[in-house]
């Protein structure tokens, strides 16, 4: 079936529904909107061989999304259906990945076609050009690792781009439910044990290499270990592969059981910090091949990242901390800094216990202190977990930017999720130039300030510069490092300088000043919210993954106005076309807010319009990211206008003014019938003199017959036309004319006639206005069709409030016996008036006489010569 109808009376097409639902919409209305949700098959398509069929040559053809009706409906079943929609998703909406809920309830074959659907569909390409190829991961709830691991499938063969291959992972439940039932509690015999090798990750291979699984710790589904959930998320997120963190926003109301609560402390704010610190540390030092260090019957686990840091895990519930001597694959005298903070807390470490600073020995181990996850003083804490890693560069002031307008302050929510989830906890700095500058100062590094803990390496020798995702920001023409899955992917070199505290020779060598500058051409940049990241990386000379620390900025562009448009006026309900919903778009994705107001006159300042916004009118309810309604009643029949006030958050506003608007309701009879009762009288066009002579301060929309959103002479003109159309009454024609006249400027003259010889100012010629019409001052054209009898002046002013003007008629002595003559003037006065036009007499001032030199001839005197001399004057 088609299961997006576009055409009424489709046999194929899916049967519309009978009832309505909450909304007053029926399901599976054929409307030719629904073409968007179909590929485009006049497009190229691209050719595909799916291994898992056998077929080849399958045809995948791209949706368009810039292009509304371009799609193409065709039969499908529900399979094709959930496919389409998965392309789609990709395609128009942006999505770049799925998570496949209940995978257990479907035949494995089924995976294929997901496969199918998504395979090279991503068009958002990685910067080195490749495919960005979409991922997904599937909720299959078993702990069996073998059935797990039939979800995997990652055998995209970048060499052979024609044939189908997936890009998919599982859930990691094996893992979650070692985790949730080792860790719910303290002091469970042999966790660590139980939980090291229960991942997907190494029943795929045997290895901790992130070779298969996505870990979590809880999920909307599951709550998760209980009592020791901090350390649970240490070890998930210290381990090679992909892991996710759960964050419940509460954007379905409080005091839920479904879904789950999720980690409030996921992006920092009134909830700590612990998660939000965790993965910091995972993308700064969670690198280097994974090595276990330590594990015993006492509730103690350790492993290390190689080169870059070692984790120390205690599931113990008993008071204080424990201490073991563990190998490090680092140099020794080498100094690593607890990561976590916990060492630095009073709260789990009340008496200093355990160090800040650790150093490697010269057997290459370290003491590690761990503390339980109650502290010294028997109160639980729940952190039981350390992490040590090398430093990174350090820098006071962090990423500055500089040529900043404003900066909006970050805040710290309420402590409830709602809030937690949607407040902005970090600085927005607002750029309203065209261009601005990034700087990152990094200082010399003594651990803890101290002398004795220099570590010179941690100076760093080299930084480089992030925005977005990756963009061109020093100008050379392309992104710097493009390499996929590198840690400098997406980043440019600082262009203005770079000068490293440790310079290209080395350690021993010319040192720099450590500062990093770049300037950015906003110009270049979308209007809203860009990220920048700086990371500035150790110096190593031992082989070592890269460590680096990162300093971040949110900036916000704010050059130009919020651009809006309006994206439909449809009736709530079918049928029900005088109540509709208007949904505006922002453009720019930059309005925070947006306020819709119907039929405002054209001459209303923006300020006022402005003013009712700030006082609540037509406030929208957001319904998506850059969507937003609100609804009108009772809609006139016309064309009605649309005035769309969008505010960002910097304060910025801008006024749009969308006309034209034709609505077919039952408020009125259409255009014309200004009282809106069904009928045609005088009364109507009464009304519509109202508004034109209003000079725009009303407005009605069927009185706009043009629907340019203004009631000018264009629309008087059309509504003569109207009234024929309707067959209006001899009454309103006659009112109809009378107002014409009344919207046209009148000639009139001193003397009835002029002689041509009558000379300068022979006449005066007066126009006329109605006041009522329009009372400014403008200039009217003057044309006359014979400048050989008469001339007037090109043209003639009103002044304000003038009713009258006059100009003087100057007469032409044309030196011609052709009688008397008629000229024809106009006065155009567009758009203020109509033309007037009038004829005026010139009579001519030339004669004729006759002679004859004989007074007499006699009828019978035969031929006889006489002379007759005819003569005009002014010869």
């Amino acid at each position: 079936m088609i299961r997006h109808p576009v055409e009424d009376g489709n046999a194929q097409n899916i049967p519309a529904g009978s009832t309505a639902d909450a909304a007053g919409r029926l399901a599976n209305v054929p409307s030719p909107q629904n073409r968007q949700y179909y590929p485009d098959r006049d497009a190229s398509p691209m050719m595909l061989f799916d291994p898992a069929t056998g077929e080849s040559n399958i045809a995948v053809f791209p949706f368009v999304p810039d292009c509304g009706d371009c799609g193409d409906p065709l039969t499908e079943n529900a399979m094709g259906y959930l496919m389409r929609y998965m392309q789609w998703m990709v395609q128009d909406v942006g999505v770049d990945g799925f998570r496949i809920d209940a995978a257990k309830h479907v035949e494995p074959f089924v995976m294929d076609f997901v496969d199918r659907a998504v395979y090279r569909s991503n068009p958002r390409q990685l910067l080195d050009g490749s495919p960005q190829h979409v991922f997904s991961y599937s909720e299959a709830f078993t702990g069996d690792t073998n059935a797990l691991l039939s979800f995997v499938k990652k055998n995209i063969d970048p060499g052979d781009i024609g044939r189908i291959g997936g890009n998919r992972d599982a859930l990691d439940f094996s893992l979650f439910f070692a985790m949730r039932d080792n860790l719910a509690s303290p002091g469970t015999t042999n966790a660590w044990q139980n939980i090291r090798d229960s991942s997907m990750d190494v029943a795929d291979d045997g290895l901790h290499n992130g070779s298969a699984g996505v870990m979590f710790v809880q999920s909307h589904d599951e709550h998760g270990p209980a009592a020791l959930n901090n350390v649970a998320y240490a070890y998930m997120l210290m381990q090679p592969g992909n892991a996710v963190v759960y964050f419940n926003g509460k954007q379905f109301g409080e005091n839920r059981d479904f879904p789950k609560d999720g980690r409030g402390d996921a992006l920092g704010g009134v909830y700590g910090d612990a998660i939000e610190t965790l993965v910091g540390i995972r993308n700064t030092h969670g690198r280097g091949n994974y090595q276990e260090r330590w594990i015993d019957n006492e509730g103690i686990f350790a492993f290390e990242r190689i080169s870059s840091s070692i984790t120390g895990l205690s599931n113990r519930g008993d008071g204080g901390f424990d201490q073991r001597t563990v190998q490090v694959a680092l140099a020794p005298g080498t100094h690593l800094i607890e990561l976590t903070g916990n060492a630095a807390n009073a709260t789990i470490d009340p008496f200093n216990d355990i160090s800040e600073v650790l150093t490697v020995s010269n057997s290459q181990t370290i003491d590690l202190r761990i503390p339980r996850n109650k502290n010294a003083n028997n109160e639980f804490h729940g952190n039981g977990y350390v992490i040590y890693g090398l430093s990174g560069p350090q820098s006071t002031g962090g990423l500055e930017i500089i040529g900043v307008d404003s900066v909006l302050t970050g805040s710290i929510p309420a402590a409830n999720d709602f809030d937690n989830g949607k407040t902005r906890l970090n600085d927005l700095h607002v750029v309203t130039a065209n261009s601005f500058q990034a700087r990152l100062l990094t200082n010399e590094v003594r651990l803890l300030g101290l002398d004795s803990l220099r570590d010179v390496f941690a100076d760093g020798d080299h930084a480089l510069l992030k925005l977005d995702a990756g963009l061109d920001v020093n100008g050379n023409g392309g992104v710097d490092f493009v390499t996929p899955g590198d840690v400098s992917y997406g980043f440019e070199v600082f262009g203005d300088k770079s000068s490293p505290l440790v310079g290209p020779a080395g350690i021993g060598g010319v040192r720099g000043d450590g500062e990093f500058l770049q300037t950015i051409d906003a110009t270049k940049l979308s209007e809203g919210v860009h990220h920048l990241e700086s990371r500035a990386f150790r110096h190593r000379t031992d082989g070592g993954p890269a460590i680096f620390n990162s300093f971040k900025q949110s900036v916000y562009i704010d050059r130009l106005p919020p651009e809006s448009e309006l994206l439909s006026f449809e009736p709530f309900t079918s049928g029900v076309n005088e109540n509709r919903d208007m949904v505006v778009r922002s453009v720019d994705k930059t309005a925070d807010s947006v306020h819709v107001f119907l039929n405002l006159p054209a001459n209303m300042s923006d300020a006022s319009i402005i003013l009712q916004a700030e006082q609540g009118g037509g406030l929208t309810s957001q319904i998506d990211r850059d969507q937003f309604v609100h609804g009108f009643f009772d809609v006139k029949h016309g064309n009605n206008v649309a005035t769309i006030v969008s505010f960002e958050r910097t304060g910025n506003v801008n006024v749009q003014r969308q006309t034209g608007l034709f609505t077919s309701t039952i408020i009125g009879a259409g255009l014309g019938d200004l009282n809106t009762d069904g009928n045609y009288t005088p009364a109507d066009i009464a009304t519509f003199a109202t508004l034109l002579k209003s000079d725009n301060s009303q407005f009605h929309p069927a009185a706009d017959l043009d629907g340019d959103g203004l009631i000018d002479l264009s629309d008087l003109t059309l509504l003569g036309t109207r009234l024929t159309a309707v067959s209006a009454t001899e009454a309103v024609q006659t009112a109809y004319q009378q107002l014409v006249q009344d919207a046209t400027i009148q000639l009139s003259f001193s003397l009835e006639s002029i002689s041509e010889d009558d000379g300068p100012n022979a006449a005066i010629l007066t126009f006329s206005r109605d006041l009522s019409i329009d009372s400014s001052d403008f200039t009217v054209t003057l044309t006359s069709n014979d400048n050989s009898e008469l001339t007037i002046p090109a043209s003639v002013s009103f002044a304000l409030n003038a009713s009258t003007a006059t100009v003087n008629i100057q007469a032409v002595d044309d030196a011609l016996l052709d009688g008397n003559q008629v000229v024809h003037f106009t006065a155009s006065a567009d758009p203020h008036f109509f033309a007037g036009a009038a004829d005026y007499t010139v009579t001519d001032h030339e004669t004729l006489t006759a002679t004859i030199d004989s007074d007499s001839v006699a009828e019978n005197g035969g031929a006889a010569v006489a002379t007759v001399v005819i003569q005009r004057s002014n010869v």
